[in-house]
């Protein structure tokens, strides 16, 4: 009777562990086929729109060792994510930003569209001249 009940138990449980293995093999599966297929860097993506003198807001995201730098436009519906942010610049700060908005995945909208600079300066000082 021992015997049988472990059987039984073993049985019983046998799925999960083979729900397990074929969840393991199916990962190892997808992951080669990432490493096959690379990302292009956002920088080679196709162009998808040119920004003129937008005015905006500047915004650091994130801590440690990656800062992402966003760019909320004033008149447009578009939230940016810089590629190319120069020093010298603080969160909260007003913009003119020029450039180009680049070619982006669904899945990777989180902080914004990709966005190359061409130019940017302070608001209040470019209003100035």
């Amino acid at each position: 009777m021992v015997i049988y009940g472990f059987d039984i138990c073993v049985m019983y449980n046998l799925h999960k562990y083979i729900g397990t293995i074929l969840m393991v093999i199916i990962g190892f599966s997808l992951d080669s086929q990432q490493l096959a297929s690379p990302v292009q860097a956002p920088v080679e993506r196709a162009t998808t729109g040119l920004l003129e003198r937008e005015a905006g807001t500047l915004y650091m995201v994130g801590s440690g060792k990656e800062t992402v730098y966003v760019i909320e436009c004033a008149d447009q519906p578009y939230r940016l994510r810089v590629m190319n942010m120069p020093t010298g610049f603080s969160s909260g700060t007003k913009v003119l930003i020029s450039g180009r908005m680049k070619a982006t995945q669904p899945i990777e909208d989180e902080w914004g569209d990709y966005f190359e600079l061409t130019g940017i300066s302070p608001a209040a000082a470019s209003a100035s001249r």
